[in-house]
């Protein structure tokens, strides 16, 4: 039983939070990038993706929210949005597609991490300032 709390504390912490992210995010990524018909819709091109995608989306908000407000956010949606479509080789259009599944997965994975108390209220409400 004591590796089952070990496990509940870890994805209840900022790592785990992350870990389960990319999980999602990647999941998620790769089946919309085969809804997208994208040629190169594999599985480990899409958890690579979500690892770069989740990480500088975060970054870049935390970063450039505090300088520019919302258009931080907007511009490291950008940057996401550039690197699906590097990392995918495929059309703007296309990218968009693979990038709301992503949209959906961090959503998803946040209210899961704030309704756990893994994320505390205020670690989100700088990105609204």
């Amino acid at each position: 039983m004591s590796s089952f709390a070990d496990l509940r504390g870890f994805l209840q912490s900022s790592w785990g939070q992350y870990l389960l992210s990319w999980m999602v995010a990647g999941a998620l990524m790769w089946a919309g990038a085969h809804l997208a018909g994208l040629r190169y819709a594999g599985f480990w091109r899409a958890m690579a993706t979500a690892v770069v995608v989740t990480f500088l989306t975060w970054t870049l908000a935390a970063y450039l929210s505090d300088s520019l407000g919302i258009f931080g956010f907007a511009v490291s949606i950008s940057v996401t949005l550039f690197i699906i479509k590097s990392m995918f080789e495929t059309s703007w259009e296309r990218a968009f597609l693979v990038w709301a599944f992503n949209a959906v997965a961090q959503f998803a994975v946040i209210t899961v991490g704030y309704g756990s108390g893994a994320l505390q209220r205020s670690a989100l409400l700088h990105l609204l300032h």
